[in-house]
């Protein structure tokens, strides 16, 4: 018995993220400012990851797309640029990304080595479809995932390592954006293909954490819409030591924030709003204090929870009134 259903909730979602992002795109770029710390792309990964700080991430990858020092080479600063871009997407500078992007695009052009050239386009097609998913282009971004998957696919076993994140991201983003558009059935099959990639990297001794939770806490949410509650529920059970090994790797807990507000909706699906309540306010907690720049984030948080307080009303009033 829920007052407002999972759908007009998640077109509320919408209609507040495109505000925000009409918001931040009249706002003035983020100044990309010159950099103290070593300029390295691996340094730039481990501020954004272990430190959370995608501010500072973003002064390395921008100084290096930018060619400010070290005299990068040209596929150096396309995967600087991808890298800033992807910390801007994540600070909501969509319109500031996508000129990151634009002028990665035109680099592409002036590197010889065509495998490595296929691998960046890829790369770059990625992020775009992170910018038109944060736009509600759902359709978009799927275009932009059927590129890269295709380009990635044209490679072979010529996909060197560094790219077989971005692939596998790819595949996962194929789930995340099909799910968006209600074929809940091919999302899970895309979810269980990247699931199954990230089971083999820990057989062979490359466990990645994150990407078994991420898509485990997908394939549960993808369960509860189907009305499948007791298979999310075990999904997302699952998922549960993933979350943790990966907080303890980055030295933070933001990453359960994700846990819990797949939680909150699947109890709000199964029509259990006090249990919403409960892991909507947690994750609302875990990035006011962890992510406190994260704005999307605290967004999403507040929104989830405040639905979950008033589907809750008539629970707490029908033990008062016994109302039906």
């Amino acid at each position: 018995m829920t007052i407002i259903s999972i759908e007009s909730m998640n077109k509320g979602m919408k209609v507040v993220n495109s505000v925000r992002t009409a918001m931040n795109d009249l706002m003035p770029p983020i100044e990309i400012k010159a950099s103290k710390r070593d300029l390295t792309i691996s340094l730039g990964i481990a501020v954004s990851e272990k430190e959370n700080d995608w501010y500072g991430a973003l002064s390395i990858f921008g100084n290096i797309y930018k060619d400010n020092d070290g005299n990068p080479t040209n596929d150096e600063r396309v995967k600087a640029g991808i890298w800033a871009s992807q910390m801007l997407i994540n600070l909501g500078r969509l319109k500031q990304a996508t000129g990151i992007l634009d002028g990665c695009s035109k680099l592409l052009a002036k590197i010889n080595d065509d495998d490595l050239k296929l691998q960046l386009e890829a790369f770059v097609l990625e992020k775009r479809a992170w910018v038109s998913d944060y736009r509600g282009k759902p359709k978009m971004a799927l275009k932009y995932l059927n590129d890269a998957k295709n380009l990635f696919d044209s490679l072979g076993a010529g996909l060197s390592d560094e790219f077989v994140e971005s692939r596998s991201t790819v595949e996962h983003f194929l789930g995340r954006v099909n799910f968006e558009l209600g074929n809940f059935d091919t999302a899970i099959i895309h979810f269980n293909i990247d699931l199954g990639n990230y089971k083999r990297g820990r057989k062979n001794g490359k466990p990645k954490s994150y990407g078994e939770a991420f898509n485990l806490e997908w394939l549960a949410r993808c369960y509860a819409y189907k009305n499948e509650f007791q298979r999310s529920r075990e999904l997302i059970d699952e998922s549960i030591p993933f979350f943790e090994e990966e907080s303890k790797l980055r030295g933070s807990r933001a990453i359960i924030a994700h846990y819990c507000l797949t939680n909150a909706e699947i109890s709000l699906l199964d029509s259990k709003p006090t249990d919403a309540v409960y892991f909507a306010n947690e994750a609302l907690k875990l990035r006011e204090t962890e992510l406190p720049k994260f704005s999307k984030g605290k967004i999403e948080a507040r929104f989830v929870l405040a639905i979950a307080l008033y589907s809750s009303i008539p629970f707490v009033f029908k033990d008062l009134f016994d109302l039906n």
